[in-house]
């Protein structure tokens, strides 16, 4: 998850990878392996989650592990 405050708000963004590992672009299975294998992903998503909107000034604030992702994604289900 990438999290990152768009506008004064938190605007968090969940980047998933499909379980399938024939639909898969980059062979990851835990946010772990992301990190440490694909530095150059992140900083290409980073790059473009703070940059695609230029009429807004967005901060990255860091990422998030998959449990803080899952705990997003519940949130959001309660609304």
């Amino acid at each position: 998850m990438l999290k990152l405050v768009d506008a004064g708000e938190g605007d968090h963004k969940i980047i998933a990878i499909p379980p399938e590992a024939d639909e898969q672009v980059i062979k990851v299975e835990k946010w772990k392996d992301f990190e440490d294998d694909f530095f150059a992903a992140r900083q290409i998503l980073e790059l473009w989650f703070t940059n695609y909107d230029p009429g807004d000034t967005t901060e990255l604030q860091g990422w998030g592990d998959e449990q803080e992702a899952a705990a997003e994604i519940k949130r959001w289900m309660t609304y």
